[in-house]
């Protein structure tokens, strides 16, 4: 396993999930930054380099430390596992060694945790102690005297499990980890987004991988490369073309930071993204409505795509399709309406346009409405008169009514948009209540009219016969005498209050008034 850097939680997990493989002091794993160091290294690598201080590589893991700020350091190698029966052992070698002459460990602690009978399984480097070697088996504590580091010095770590199973933490102490730390920092990774691009092919995409290494990193004394898996970016091979298409869909790719001056480098992980060119389709519920309904368009299309549209060419209005690429747009308008699509459009996670593609989609609504009619009675009438009633509304309209809480009854209103419903010879009150009307085109919007129309129906007076008036003549007019005609009315009308009775020379004239 080549070098790589531990700063971020993402990378201890890395450490922890894929640090599996052993390796030996030539490939060995360059320290970088302050964070927590975590491994679970099984075997010995390729070659035995190791034996020394009454121990040798079981399941070992080389480090490099390169200091770039003095002072003591040391470190607590802390088992995953508490189990005593887990032992843990490390050589140090250096300082400014190579591989090939890595003389004599300068610090070496090989003692067994139960064999010695420690309260746990923990060792490491600090300032507790005065001793350079500790062990082997039941001899020591498990800890050794500090390093006295100084800048541009290096040195080789040998971490190796005799015994037991599972991984460790190592936490660095000392004062060269104060600050800055002491060992050099790693090369900043910005976090980017995921990037999409569209394609008429589907799944498969070209992505210009080098537009983005600014973004990730713009020191130029930086690269940035970039990997198919994780195990290319940390081994540095596999390394993908600037231009590259896609294998997979969505796919990970990891973009490599590396430092031009140290070995030190950080990751971080994106996903290539490939997007049908978007499209919308649009449908509507009912293409007639009656006023105060919803009218409800759907619009179909490709997946989480923002659609661009407008109403009876108003402002223009946005909305995301959904992951079954689905939206319901809903208005309640009160005269036609017509929605239009403008364009459908995959948009990046900051807004700005990846692709865009226009449509005609347009869908019209009519509306209908009803109008509450005008109707006025000849009320009131005498007995056996006829009961007039006359409607106006829209044309064609269709009427229900009820005369005195009767059967459902219907009327159609003329072209005009007029009705006379005559209701004859009546002989008492008649009440008529007109419930709605109906629109005579599709979709027959009803609208409730709730109307009472009460026609008052008086009846006719009883009359008396009179007596006769007798007078007698004085003779100078012979066949003509005064009479008092309205002194009879009281008679005539039987003494019914408010009735009036007239008198007329003959039949017709009383007929006709």
């Amino acid at each position: 396993m080549n070098r790589i850097l531990i700063i971020t939680a993402f990378l201890i997990l890395f450490f922890k999930v894929n640090a599996q493989e052993p390796n030996d002091c030539i490939n060995a794993v360059t320290v970088c930054g302050n964070g927590t160091f975590s491994s679970n290294a099984t075997g010995s690598g390729n070659d035995f380099e190791v034996n020394a201080c009454g121990g040798f590589e079981n399941n070992s893991l080389w480090l490099e430390v390169n200091i770039v700020q003095a002072g003591t350091l040391g470190f607590d190698l802390i088992p995953n596992d508490p189990d005593i029966l887990v032992d843990y052992d490390f050589w140090v070698f250096g300082p400014n060694v190579n591989c090939n002459t890595l003389g004599n460990p300068i610090r070496c602690a090989t003692t067994n945790p139960d064999q010695a009978g420690l309260p746990n399984n923990h060792t490491g480097i600090n300032g507790s102690t005065t001793l350079t070697q500790t062990g082997p088996g039941a001899n020591g504590n498990g800890y050794v005297f500090w390093l006295n580091v100084n800048v541009g010095e290096s040195y080789y770590i040998v971490i190796d499990r005799p015994s037991g199973d599972g991984g460790f933490d190592l936490q660095w102490t000392g004062t060269a980890t104060q600050g800055t730390g002491a060992f050099p920092a790693p090369p900043e990774a910005n976090q980017i987004d995921d990037v999409v691009q569209c394609s008429s092919t589907p799944d498969i995409g070209v992505f210009d991988l080098n537009s983005l290494s600014s973004s990730i990193n713009s020191d130029p004394g930086n690269t940035v490369d970039y990997y198919a898996s994780l195990a290319d970016a940390v081994d540095d091979i596999n390394e993908l073309p600037g231009i590259y298409a896609n294998t997979s869909n969505p796919q990970t790719i990891y973009a490599k930071v590396k430092s031009s001056v140290t070995d030190c480098y950080s990751l971080i992980d994106f996903d290539l993204v490939v997007s049908p060119l978007p499209d919308a389709s649009l449908t509507v519920a009912n293409n007639a409505i009656c006023e105060g309904e919803d009218a409800v368009f759907t619009i179909t299309g490709t997946p989480n795509v923002t659609v661009n549209y407008n109403i009876d060419g108003g402002a223009t209005q946005q909305v995301v399709l959904d992951a079954a690429g689905e939206a319901t747009i809903t208005e309640t308008p009160t005269t036609d309406i017509t929605l239009n699509i403008e364009n459908a459009q995959v948009l990046a996670s900051d807004g700005t346009i990846v692709c865009s593609q226009s449509s005609a989609e347009t869908e019209t609504v009519t509306v209908t409405s009803v109008t509450v009619p005008t109707i006025i009675n000849n009320s009131p009438i005498c007995e056996g008169e006829d009961g007039e009633i006359q409607l106006s509304g829209d044309a064609n309209a269709t009427i229900t009514y009820t005369i005195d809480g009767g059967a459902n009854q219907t009327l159609n209103l003329d072209a005009a948009g007029n009705f006379n419903l005559t209701l004859t010879a009546l002989t008492a009150t008649t009440v008529v209540d007109f419930i709605s009307v109906t629109s005579a085109a599709a979709p027959n919007c009803v609208l409730p009219i709730n109307s009472t129309e009460t026609i008052t129906v008086n009846p006719l007076p009883t009359v008396i016969d009179p007596n006769p008036l007798l007078a007698c003549n004085d003779g100078t007019n012979p066949n003509s005498a005064s009479f008092d005609l309205d002194a009879q009315s009281a008679a005539i009308s039987n003494n019914v209050p408010n009735v009036t009775v007239t008198y007329y020379e003959t039949q017709l004239e009383s007929e006709t008034g």
